[in-house]
């Protein structure tokens, strides 16, 4: 603020400070009342809650610049007190639960390949140790470049089918796969059952709901046709996985949690806040975990990653589940 005299720089960071309790007090608001993110672009918005803990931070900074005497320490003070708070939130994420770990191990691996855009060699090493593959976003031109790749040698189960651009989904199995629903999303959405009839079977419902700029009322429709699948399907174990259009702080993916009795892997697994997207900038890196692992029933989280692809413009998840 070099040329602004002192009383022009102290009305300068006055705004910038009111600004910024202002966004912080919006993202606390949307992630400590959830259903407020159903109000016309509140879905947008709180895709960035977790952020409110660097905001309320610089609030904090800047409120001990700015402001002076009782108002310095009850501003500061109170900052300070709601970053804790979104701290207290992600904390968890970084602590792996105290279990045992034991059972057959199972690796997924989830890519939103983007319309064709992802690369076909990049992408089939990735899916190299995998025992099942979702890819969202499957093309003609991908199941072309796949198929010279040997993917059906690889993987000779499959379930799914192609689409214009983001409109295909499709499940690839070194195991034995039975669908058993379709759901009714703009973008595929499957349930299956992988190794059916089999003492280590499990559910796996792969998804790709819209997100809320494309549609608020489809993101928060197709979240609760997910959600109801999830919550009543009766098998044993149940893995829900995809670009679900929605981060941990979201109301789709808490109330999937709350009523179908799903677990978040990457928690469970210490892998920490997690982020996937953006993935295709050049000087911004990952913002929001919209890719996620949930768990029900006998299947635990052993590991849980991001892994890149180039061409897509999310990365990828790869998890290291134990079945039993």
């Amino acid at each position: 603020m070099q040329g602004l005299t002192s009383r022009a720089r102290r009305v300068v960071a006055g705004i910038a400070l009111a600004g910024l309790a202002g966004l912080g007090s919006v993202l606390t608001s949307l992630r400590a009342v959830p259903r407020a993110q159903e109000l016309p672009g509140a879905g947008l918005v709180a895709s960035f809650a977790a952020y409110g803990l660097v905001v309320w931070m610089l609030v904090a900074a800047l409120g001990g610049v700015v402001l002076r005497g009782r108002r310095r320490v009850v501003a500061v003070g109170v900052a300070l007190a709601l970053a804790a708070w979104h701290a207290a939130w992600i904390a968890p994420y970084y602590r792996a639960d105290d279990r045992p770990l034991t059972g057959p191990r199972v690796t997924i691996l989830s890519v939103n390949v983007l319309g064709g855009a992802a690369d076909p060699d990049a992408l089939t090493r990735a899916a190299q140790d995998a025992d099942v593959v979702v890819l969202l976003e499957y093309d003609r031109s991908t199941e072309a470049a796949l198929a010279g790749r040997g993917w059906a040698e690889r993987f000779p189960y499959h379930v799914g089918r192609v689409g214009a651009w983001a409109e295909g989904s499709v499940i690839f199995a070194r195991r034995p796969l039975r669908l058993v629903r379709t759901l009714p999303t703009q973008f595929g959405t499957y349930l299956a059952v992988v190794d059916p009839g089999q003492a280590s079977s499990f559910g796996l419902l792969a998804g790709h709901p819209v997100n809320p700029p494309i549609s608020r009322t489809g993101w928060l429709r197709e979240a609760r046709l997910m959600t109801d699948e999830a919550a009543t399907y009766a098998g044993a174990r149940l893995v829900v996985i995809g670009d679900l259009n929605s981060t941990p702080d979201h109301v789709t993916i808490r109330r999937m949690r709350d009523e179908a009795g799903l677990r978040d892997a990457a928690d469970e697994a210490g892998a920490g806040w997690l982020r996937t997207y953006p993935a295709d900038r050049a000087y911004v890196p990952a913002l929001l975990g919209l890719d996620q692992t949930l768990l029900r029933g006998e299947v635990y989280a052993e590991s849980v990653e991001t892994v890149r692809v180039p061409g897509s413009d999310h990365l990828g998840i790869r998890a290291v589940l134990r079945v039993g």
